[in-house]
């Protein structure tokens, strides 16, 4: 597990107002969160973004137990 882009991702999560939306996702996301994940590394080639931390979202959103860990987080910090 890799936390180190999660203040970044939450932080941009709660200025855009999707926090509702990922903790649906990671939660309760299932296969879905497998096929976003495969979309996003299927398209990075034709952003410019941070990679590594691209990776880092689209490894943790093919790890289940990440994924709710991840949760966890938004929660706390949000609470």
């Amino acid at each position: 597990m890799d936390p180190r882009f999660w203040s970044q991702w939450q932080d941009t999560f709660r200025r855009h107002g999707l926090t509702p939306l990922m903790l649906s996702l990671l939660e309760d996301g299932g296969i879905f969160r497998h096929f976003i994940s495969q979309a996003m590394l299927a398209v990075a080639p034709f952003f410019n973004h941070s990679a590594a931390s691209w990776q880092a979202f689209a490894d943790m959103l093919e790890d289940p137990a990440i994924a709710l860990s991840f949760a966890e987080h938004l929660r706390e910090e949000d609470a």
